[in-house]
């Protein structure tokens, strides 16, 4: 075809993380640097890779990666580009005014809003505001007082999809807009055509689904599962342009398990009717507002 990929540079800064070349030869012709990292806590030989992402950069040799210290380097014999590994945070907790969140099946939206009456969240991205920017992570970890005092237990993880400005009768705020991994998933789109188990057993459903799911960075665990998961390889294609929920949704129909997500990760449950609940609504504790939809 018109596609050659060479010239990769790999190094494990934190993950394995990969720079290499696509040079397409037809009609407007380029050699363009793409990257891709595999999954955390993942080894090599698992081959659980994210989708190859495009760098803006028009470039024939390739993108040397390197690190030392809390810095990662990518350079060429154009320029140098150097990037922080510690991670960086900022606490909103203090500043929250209300946290609507609210999870499906097959999806989950959250919306903060936050004071902003001294102005002091007037610049999402930048300056100190920096890290707080369209695609960061938004962690939201609930909390009870009680008896002991106030008490927390880790939350879900989102990712910030848009943010709002809002000002009206002395009241200013800025509304975070995020979703969870399902929109990750929803939104992928096969580059190009894949097929396993044509001719032998090469991947199992679990294993597809680990591969389907490594795409969009997210790591597939297991509660439970049944034994179809594991034992059934079947001929199984995805076209390009095919969506991530839709592909997912396939490999599901081929067994009884079902796939929920909590941050980065993606669990394998088996329901059983045995099983127990983890919550059931009752009277133990106050309620302040209940709905039906």
């Amino acid at each position: 075809g018109n596609f050659e990929y060479h010239r990769a540079f790999m190094d494990k800064p934190d993950v394995y993380r990969c720079f290499f070349i696509e040079r397409f030869t037809g009609t407007e012709a380029y050699n363009r640097p793409f990257w891709s990292h595999s999954v955390p806590d993942t080894s090599f030989i698992d081959n659980l890779w994210h989708e190859p992402v495009p760098f803006n950069l028009s470039s024939e040799y390739g993108l040397a990666i390197a690190h030392h210290g809390d810095y990662c380097w990518l350079s060429n014999p154009s320029g140098v580009w150097r990037a922080k590994l510690t991670e960086e945070s900022l606490d909103l907790t203090a500043a929250v005014l209300s946290v609507r969140q609210e999870l499906t099946k097959g999806a989950g939206r959250l919306i903060v809003e936050l004071n902003n009456n001294e102005g002091q969240y007037a610049s999402p991205g930048e300056g100190e505001l920096e890290v707080l920017d369209i695609g960061c992570q938004l962690e939201v970890s609930p909390g009870y007082t009680t008896s002991q005092g106030n008490e927390i237990s880790s939350g879900l993880a989102f990712g910030v999809d848009a943010y709002e400005h809002t000002s009206s009768g002395g009241k200013a705020s800025l509304i975070l807009y995020a979703s969870d991994g399902w929109n990750l998933i929803e939104n992928w789109r096969a580059r190009h055509q894949f097929r396993w188990n044509k001719g032998s057993d090469e991947m199992s459903v679990k294993a597809l689904l680990a591969f389907v799911l490594a795409r969009v960075g997210i790591k597939l665990e297991v509660k439970s599962q049944s034994s179809v998961i594991t034992s059934y390889y079947p001929d199984f294609t995805i076209h390009p342009n095919n969506r991530g929920d839709i592909v997912i949704g396939k490999l599901l129909s081929f067994t009884p398990d079902v796939v929920f997500i909590e941050g980065n990760k993606a669990y394998v449950v088996n329901p059983g009717s045995s099983d127990n609940s983890v919550y059931s609504y009752g009277s133990s504790h106050p309620i302040l507002e209940g709905g039906y939809r």
